[in-house]
C-alpha cells in the first residue's frame, strides 16, 4: 500500500515531509512558512497537509498538530496521548451521529435485501458506539499510568471480534 501511496505523492507533499521530518518538537510553522517550503496554499489545498500528517506518523513517529489560525506544530511526546484523544472522542461523536442517522429509516419503506442491510449496518454501527462509549470509562486495576500493560488489539483480531460468531 505504501508504494502507491508513494507514487500518487506530489512534489510539494514531499518537500513538505522531509522539511517537517528534520525539525524538533514544539517547532511551529506557518502556513505562510509552510507555503514558502512547498509552493502550495496549504490553507486552500488541505490535502496536502492531511497526506503529510500521515506519511509522518508512519514513517517518522512525528504528529503534526494544528494550531487554528496559524499553522501546525509538530507534538511534543507528551502532547501526543491528549491529541490522540481527541481524535478518539472525535470519533465517538461520529459513531453516535452514525447511530442517530441510521435509526431514522423507515423500514416498512425498505425490501427484504434493504431491511437485511439497513439492520447489519445498525448492528455495527450501535457495537462501535458502545465500544468506544467503554473505552472513556476509567481502566480497572491499573494505577501506575506509566506502566504499559495493555494490549491494543490489532486490526485483524478486531475484525475476528465483530465477523466470529458476531456480526455478519
Amino acid at each position: 500500500m505504501d508504494k502507491v501511496q508513494e507514487v500518487h505523492t506530489s512534489a510539494a507533499e514531499k518537500a513538505l515531509e522531509m522539511h517537517i521530518s528534520e525539525l524538533s518538537s514544539g517547532t511551529e510553522l506557518s502556513f505562510d512558512q509552510m507555503k514558502e517550503i512547498c509552493g502550495r496554499d496549504v490553507k486552500k489545498d488541505r490535502y496536502i497537509v492531511a497526506t503529510v500528517q500521515r506519511r509522518l506518523i508512519r514513517h517518522h513517529a512525528k504528529v503534526l498538530h494544528s494550531i487554528r489560525g496559524y499553522g501546525y506544530r509538530v507534538a511534543h511526546n507528551n502532547e501526543v496521548a491528549a491529541i490522540s484523544q481527541d481524535y478518539r472522542k472525535q470519533g465517538t461523536r461520529k459513531f453516535d451521529k452514525a447511530v442517530r442517522i441510521i435509526s431514522t429509516v423507515d423500514m416498512s419503506a425498505l425490501n427484504q435485501e434493504e431491511r437485511r442491510a439497513l439492520i447489519n449496518e445498525q448492528a455495527k454501527s450501535s457495537v462501535c458506539l458502545m465500544i468506544a462509549k467503554q473505552v472513556d470509562k476509567p481502566l480497572p486495576g491499573i494505577k501506575d499510568r506509566n506502566r504499559q500493560t495493555i494490549k491494543i488489539p490489532t486490526q485483524g483480531e478486531v475484525v475476528l471480534l465483530l465477523t466470529n460468531g458476531g456480526i455478519k
